[in-house]
């Protein structure tokens, strides 16, 4: 009973069969005037009686035509209607279809991009256990070259922006700047080596708890630099009359004075050593931190280089899927959540020595360019282990804009 009443209800709630009923009827009623007029007006059929009806008839069947053609226009309305129906059932039909085949599709991909994807997180592993430096192997390999290329920096990088300055120093023609700079690093020199020769000359002191006492010495020191020790202060007179018979106006000499002196350490207040220190130690400069690290690549390269190929590979894999070929937001999420399965692989140095390739070698500019915007590197790396002070200015370029 109940599905009687609701296919009824069904029935009646469909405009077009509202459409079609009005029309049969008025078709009906169209038929049925002649006929109703002669039994109600009880006229027979014969010959005078139709020819008596000549303008009635005229009018009937003016009326009848005209009821027909207003029926057969509604019901040409009504097949309007239901074959716009049938037609919107057709395109919700197609975009069922659609839907399934878009989903389906997506689906094959995503199973292709998967299978593709774990088969190089297992070949990434298979990589790095293989790589062998010196007697170490996989990450422990990855994590020792940290120190190699810190010493890169304060060796060999130190070396060539040192040279730099001192090519400066030693070019400047103004001759009163340019052996002002050299007295101030001649004294400075014999100051360290007569302050040395001092420590050794003291007897070491300890505290009631066995500790190395230094106060002596630093008393020492204090008087020294403020003028009160004697011994000092007469050397000074003779350091000074030897810098003028030696160093004064002497560029090729004063070289050698140059290439001794420690530009680190220094804390003299001259320009030149100031910049050094600034551009080398506290804002060490882009192209000495790429220089470093080009020093460390070239010699490890058959060591490495697939390692950083191969993830290269692995993060331009997951960046150009399309997880969605309909929404972009839905591809950069699921894009994310793979970039975050690959980041669980890399240790804290393996990620910190990714974050340098990409930084600071010229072979990883194109990865860099991946990673742009990615977050990859967010909150993740150990900024204690940052060799440069300025490493974490780099982390900008990978943040998301908001």
């Amino acid at each position: 009973m109940n599905k009687k009443n609701n296919k009824s209800n069904r029935w009646y709630k469909k405009k077009e069969n509202w459409v079609i009923g009005i029309g049969v009827l008025i078709a009906i009623f169209g038929i049925a005037v002649p006929f109703l007029l002669l039994h109600f007006k009880k006229w027979d059929l014969s010959k005078s009686t139709f020819d008596s009806l000549a303008p009635i008839g005229d009018f009937l069947g003016g009326s009848t035509v005209g009821l027909l053609s207003f029926a057969s226009t509604i019901l040409v309305i009504a097949a309007i209607i239901m074959q716009k129906e049938e037609l919107r059932l057709q395109r919700e039909e197609l975009e069922k279809t659609r839907q399934e085949h878009h989903l389906t599709n997506d689906t094959m991909k995503r199973q292709q991009f998967e299978t593709t994807f774990f088969n190089m997180i297992n070949l990434h592993q298979s990589i790095l256990r293989e790589i062998k430096i010196d007697n170490d192997s996989g990450r422990v390999a990855i994590r020792n070259l940290h120190p190699v290329l810190k010493e890169l920096y304060l060796d060999k990088v130190y070396k060539d922006f040192k040279d730099e300055i001192i090519n400066i120093i030693i070019n400047n023609q103004d001759k009163e700047e340019f052996n002002t700079v050299l007295k101030e690093i001649y004294f400075d020199l014999e100051l360290n080596y007569f302050l040395e020769v001092a420590r050794n000359n003291i007897p070491p002191m300890f505290d009631e708890d066995m500790n190395f006492d230094d106060s002596e010495y630093d008393k020492y020191v204090s008087k020294v630099l403020m003028g009160e020790n004697r011994t000092w202060e007469s050397e000074k007179e003779r350091l000074n009359t030897s810098f003028v018979n030696t160093y004064k106006d002497n560029r090729s000499k004063s070289l050698e004075l140059l290439q001794g002196f420690n530009f680190i350490k220094n804390r003299l207040p001259d320009a030149h050593i100031y910049n050094f220190r600034l551009n080398f130690n506290h804002e060490p400069l882009l192209r000495l931190k790429k220089q470093a690290y080009q020093a460390l690549y070239s010699d490890y390269e058959p060591e490495i280089g697939h390692y950083y190929r191969n993830l290269y590979r692995l993060v331009k894999l997951i960046q150009s899927q399309v997880f969605d070929s309909e929404s972009e937001e839905v591809n950069e999420r699921e894009r994310g959540v793979y970039r975050g399965i690959l980041r669980a692989q890399l240790s804290s140095y393996e990620l910190l020595m990714l974050y340098y390739n990409v930084n600071y070698s010229n072979k990883g500019e194109k990865f860099k360019e991946l990673l742009k915007e990615t977050n990859f590197f967010d909150d993740h790396l150990v900024e204690e282990d940052f060799i440069w002070a300025n490493d974490k200015d780099e982390l900008d370029y990978f943040e998301k804009s908001k």
